[in-house]
């Protein structure tokens, strides 16, 4: 995946080019997730179902992001070899943190349950994270739930 920045970028559009969005997906529905973190794209529970996060094709839409508020390129991302999880390190000038993403499968199999998981590892020093995260509904222009969490720490050796 290459670099890809909005101030960078080959036209003046907000959105990255779409071979830079990471894909996910439980065989049931799939969650496409921004160089910078956001999952800007997640139907549920199936892939005919409504958005639930759409900002990939509207600002205003819906996401869900953990980053830092500085940082829109991370330093790597990548999927763990041969699997569908997907591992976004950033560096700031206080440290390293990674965000592993993944839509998770039941134990028994394909279940009707849907679960994104997303997890933050302190990697070295101290990196403040926000986590924002704002559900939208085709029917309404306003969040459906919002919760923002500025300030979150990882710290090296931690997991949230």
């Amino acid at each position: 995946m290459t670099e890809w920045a909005p101030d960078r970028g080959m036209t003046a559009s907000p959105f990255p080019p779409i071979a830079e969005y990471a894909f996910l997906s439980d065989c049931e529905t799939c969650a496409l997730v921004a160089p910078n973190g956001n999952v800007e794209w997640l139907c549920l529970p199936r892939f005919d179902s409504p958005s639930v996060f759409g900002a990939i094709l509207d600002r205003d839409a819906g996401g869900f992001r953990i980053g830092p508020d500085d940082i829109e390129v991370p330093a790597a991302r990548r999927y763990l070899p041969g699997t569908n999880v997907l591992e976004t390190t950033f560096h700031t000038d206080g440290g390293m943190a990674r965000v592993v993403d993944v839509m998770t499968v039941g134990g028994s199999g394909i279940t009707p349950f849907r679960e994104l998981a997303r997890r933050v590892e302190g990697l070295a020093g101290h990196v403040s994270l926000t986590w924002r995260i704002e559900p939208r509904t085709r029917s309404t222009s306003t969040s459906a739930r919002g919760a923002e969490c500025a300030s979150r720490s990882a710290r090296r050796g931690q997991s949230r």
